[in-house]
């Protein structure tokens, strides 16, 4: 937390902040890292407002926190919050009260589906700003991260069982290639499993992914054995991790967000 508000104060410090046009929060960071420390004081909140009290005042901490998240326009990010929040407080409810929770989610998904498909395309676009964060430009492509991803496999298929070796695929040789033929600066795969396939192969990419839902599912059955809010914590942020590392590389990386 006091990460991200002296970050926050060293762009107002610069001349930077919510009022100008495009504005994305982050500090001495990419707006992307900045949200995921973001997104932990947000889990961190949501899980001690269970056992403390004084819960407004970590709530209050929850709102800044997805205040700011927001500010970087991290869409990954705030997404892959949203679905650690569900499933985190999913897990804290009783089975027959979780199967009607997660049956009113689906029909009420399924009627905004309905909704927006029967409604006028300005108010659906209004709505898809909105959701995108007013970040529509190269949508489609999840901000050239497919067809990154499409060259990349090509470098996978060349040592797909061992890879190229933990962060050594991203020499200066392989840089300038990807640059070129992208035209943006590259220096992840922006995926969490891309990176790892090129880094420890498809053995390594199994290994770890597998390494990680078990230690994610230990969490949640201590969690619910003991309804302790800490165990509760561990298994929101694992969660995250995982839906996040679909369209980020940070919790692979080394980088302080992975510790």
């Amino acid at each position: 937390l006091s990460l991200v508000v002296v970050s926050l104060l060293l762009d107002f410090a610069a001349g930077a902040g919510p009022w100008l046009a495009n504005y994305r929060f982050g500090g001495t960071l990419h707006p992307n890292i900045t949200a995921c420390y973001c997104a932990v004081v947000c889990l961190a909140a949501c899980a001690l407002a269970g056992n403390s009290p004084l819960a407004w005042g970590c709530w209050a901490v929850f709102a800044v926190a997805l205040g700011l998240m927001i500010l970087t326009k991290s869409r990954t990010a705030v997404g892959s919050l949203a679905v650690a929040l569900v499933v985190f407080s999913l897990a804290r409810l009783p089975a027959l009260t979780r199967w009607w929770a997660v049956s009113t989610l689906a029909t009420v998904g399924a009627a905004i589906a309905l909704l927006l498909a029967t409604a006028d395309s300005a108010v659906r676009d209004r709505v898809y700003d909105t959701f995108l964060l007013g970040r529509r430009a190269e949508a489609k492509s999840l901000t050239g991260r497919i067809p990154l991803w499409q060259e990349l496999w090509e470098y996978a298929e060349d040592r797909p069982y061992l890879g190229y070796g933990y962060q050594s695929f991203w020499s200066p040789e392989h840089i300038n290639e990807l640059f070129k033929s992208q035209q943006w600066a590259i220096s992840s795969a922006h995926s969490a499993y891309v990176e790892l396939t090129l880094g420890i192969g498809l053995v390594g990419v199994s290994l770890v992914t597998l390494l990680a839902i078990v230690g994610t599912w230990l969490a949640l059955c201590r969690f619910r054995a003991t309804r302790d809010l800490a165990y509760g914590f561990v298994f929101a942020v694992l969660v995250y991790g995982l839906v996040n590392g679909a369209l980020e590389s940070l919790f692979v990386e080394t980088r302080f967000p992975a510790v």
